[in-house]
């Protein structure tokens, strides 16, 4: 047991260790961008989580686990059960208590306050493949009419008509029944997400916040090599990290953890970019390549 402990331990070690190593190889060791101003830049206002009671800052990322671990917070602190079952909180609930209960770090956060939270509370990181989020989002919001128990055919279309709307293209009167993979496939999913990278840096496409951090570089969302995180866990290797995170917590309890809630996604990646061009796998590979980088991820798709 002790063993296990101690590989684990390393393991977290070495993740940090190699975030910090990628960092240093691209801003030098006294050029790490500044937290605050990196903050600035952060378009999400609910990025950054701040739990209290366990004095803990969470950078949520869409696609990423981020509802289970608000589960793991929110049960910890309203139920006394020495078993913690995260399967028994809607996922639509748990999203919503979210808004509702915590307040998030932003530019808009007293300077005093932040650097207190900032400077005393544990980091807390979850990361996924860049290409698992991509699939599992298409898959979401393209492929599935229900997803978690709820109707996503509504939020589905004002993805499409988001993604219409900057093509410029004519309108077009909503199909019933709903076949979104007819009207964007894979393939032209990710063409958008390559020319979306590209349009919003180039400046002449508005940015359409909140859908766009489903695909976003994680990177480019948490400021890792401005900010030092305690623990940064995966998506792929969450049922051993769920136990790092209780020990961040300093909780006794036991947490269920139900194969139902894991990753759907594993395994479908390949396949996908099966459909794909040697260079749109390539721009995928520009856009994301320092999350890559960053987290140990190989480019596996072939």
């Amino acid at each position: 047991m002790r063993s296990e402990i101690f590989k684990l331990d390393r393991l977290y070690k070495k993740r940090t260790e190699r975030v910090k190593e990628v960092c240093d190889q691209l801003y030098g060791k006294d050029g790490r961008p500044d937290f605050f101003q990196a903050l600035k830049n952060i378009t999400l206002p609910i990025q950054f989580l701040i739990e209290n009671q366990f004095r803990v800052l969470f950078c949520q990322v869409f696609k990423a686990g981020s509802t289970n671990i608000k589960r793991i917070f929110m049960q910890a602190r309203d139920s006394n059960s020495e078993v913690l079952n995260l399967a028994e909180q809607d996922p639509k609930e748990a999203w919503q208590e979210g808004l509702d209960t915590y307040k998030y770090l932003t530019r808009k956060t007293d300077p005093r306050n932040a650097s207190r939270i900032v400077s005393s509370y544990k980091k807390l990181l979850i990361v996924r493949h860049p290409f698992e989020r991509l699939v599992s989002y298409y898959r979401m919001s393209f492929e599935l009419h229900i997803f978690e128990n709820d109707d996503v055919t509504g939020a589905s279309w004002q993805v499409y008509s988001s993604i219409r709307k900057l093509y410029k293209l004519p309108p077009l009167r909503r199909p019933k029944p709903l076949n979104f993979t007819a009207l964007i496939p894979f393939k032209s999913y990710v063409q958008f997400i390559i020319d979306y990278d590209y349009h919003t840096k180039l400046g002449d496409w508005k940015p359409i916040f909140f859908k766009a951090n489903h695909w976003l570089p994680i990177s480019s969302q948490c400021a890792p090599c401005a900010l030092t995180y305690d623990l940064i866990g995966k998506v792929e290797t969450l049922d051993d990290d769920i136990e790092a995170i209780t020990k961040m917590l300093n909780l006794s309890r036991t947490i269920r953890y139900p194969d139902k809630l894991k990753r759907k996604t594993k395994g479908h990646v390949r396949e996908y970019f099966k459909l794909l061009t040697a260079e749109q796998k390539d721009r995928l590979k520009d856009i994301y390549d320092l999350d890559l980088k960053l987290f140990g991820y190989d480019f596996y798709p072939d």
